[in-house]
């Protein structure tokens, strides 16, 4: 018998000796497989969990409240250094997207100033509506977005208040009146004059009533640090150097960008689109934000996108006007001596495309 067979008739001798057995052992086999088959579907359910679970923080994150009805998603988010603007809304009813606007205010954060500006904007003005509705009341902004397929609720809302103050909005809070007067009760009285107080970072250690009442009470598309560095912009803002204004017209020099002023830099608006007073308008906008227009003229063809030309792709301004008019990207200048005139004339170029026509300006 050869030598390795004798040693495994051995080896099984001694098993049967100690009590081993074939269908004992086949049977912890068996049963050894099965826990590891089951740990293995328990380990994918929880991974499953934790998946879930991350998502859902994500997301709450990103959107810790409600957006309102007819919202558009944003592009970008604010890093709680650059100057920001912000809608403050309030309309009848929450619950109810054909609600009229009752105020509106837009809120401009200057975090680096340490200061904020807040403009009360007449809701009754009238302006041109879009979907056939022709001049109407500024009020109406929230319904008629109602009508649009799909909502446009807020998104109509800001884009109409961006034109008519010719100011850029990054974002909003909508509330009704309900929602003010539960908002009222947890800050206090608040204080146009002097915001810090009345929304500060104190309002943080107020997690469970803020819990219990912002969801049903405020609509937003700020993120949870976005939100966060609003109430620190306010509680670092010197009411000193703050304001409040009865009027948009009256306040637009507090809504300038102090980087934008210092820098100086020569920007040239272009028309790419045929419409007339387009470019015109996208200057004065750059204008309210401190830019310095030096000229404002038309292309030689049609632009499909809005382009931004800069000497400079770290430009603080360049980054500004790009982000302001929604630019996905930025060219050189260089490269567009041979293709369009003027170009030799500014610092910055904003070709404005036909991705801006319609009812968005």
């Amino acid at each position: 018998m050869p030598l390795r067979t004798a040693k495994k008739s051995k080896r099984l001798a001694m098993k049967r000796k100690k009590g081993f057995s074939y269908r004992k052992f086949s049977l912890v086999k068996k049963t050894n497989d099965l826990l590891k088959k089951l740990f293995a579907v328990l380990f994918l359910f929880l991974l499953a969990g934790i998946g879930a679970l991350s998502f859902y923080l994500y997301h709450s994150f990103r959107n810790p409240f409600a957006q309102a009805a007819g919202s558009l998603p944003k592009e970008t988010r604010w890093d709680g250094k650059t100057p920001i603007n912000l809608a403050l809304i309030k309309i009848s009813d929450l619950s109810d997207d054909s609600s009229t606007i009752s105020d509106l205010l837009v809120l401009h954060i200057d975090p680096e100033g340490e200061r904020y500006a807040l403009t009360s904007i007449n809701p009754n003005q009238q302006v041109s509506m879009p979907f056939g509705f022709g001049e109407n009341s500024l009020n109406q902004a929230y319904a008629v977005g109602n009508t649009a397929e799909p909502k446009l609720n807020t998104a109509l809302t800001c884009r109409l208040l961006e034109s008519s103050a010719k100011i850029p909005i990054d974002g909003y809070f909508l509330t009704d009146s309900v929602g003010w007067g539960r908002l009222s009760e947890l800050s206090g009285e608040i204080d146009p004059t002097d915001l810090g107080r009345s929304f500060s970072l104190s309002l943080i250690f107020k997690v469970k009533s803020l819990i219990s009442i912002l969801p049903e009470s405020v609509r937003t598309d700020l993120s949870l640090p976005e939100i966060y560095y609003v109430l620190s912009g306010l509680s670092k803002s010197r009411s000193a150097m703050s304001k409040f204004c009865e009027s948009g017209a009256e306040c637009l020099p507090e809504f300038m960008d102090s980087t934008i002023l210092s820098a100086d830099k020569k920007i040239v608006v272009l028309n790419g689109t045929g419409k007339p007073g387009l470019a015109n308008f996208c200057a004065q906008i750059i204008k309210n934000i401190g830019g310095r227009v030096v000229f404002v003229s038309n292309t030689k063809e049609e632009y499909a996108k809005t382009t931004l030309l800069t000497d400079s792709f770290e430009d603080y301004t360049s980054l500004r006007v790009q982000k302001v008019f929604g630019v996905s990207e930025a060219f050189h200048k260089d490269d567009y001596f041979d293709k369009e005139d003027f170009i030799d004339r500014g610092d910055i170029i904003l070709i404005v495309g036909l991705d801006k026509m319609g009812f968005w300006w």
